[in-house]
C-alpha cells in the first residue's frame, strides 16, 4: 500500500489536484 500511496500522491500532485499539506488529508 505505501508504494500505491506515494505514487498517486506523486501523479496528483503533478496534476496539481492535491496540495503537499492536503495530500496526506485526503488519504487520511
Amino acid at each position: 500500500m505505501g508504494l500505491s500511496r506515494s505514487t498517486l500522491w506523486r501523479k496528483m500532485r503533478r496534476c496539481g489536484l492535491l496540495r503537499s499539506n492536503n495530500d496526506t488529508d485526503m488519504f487520511q
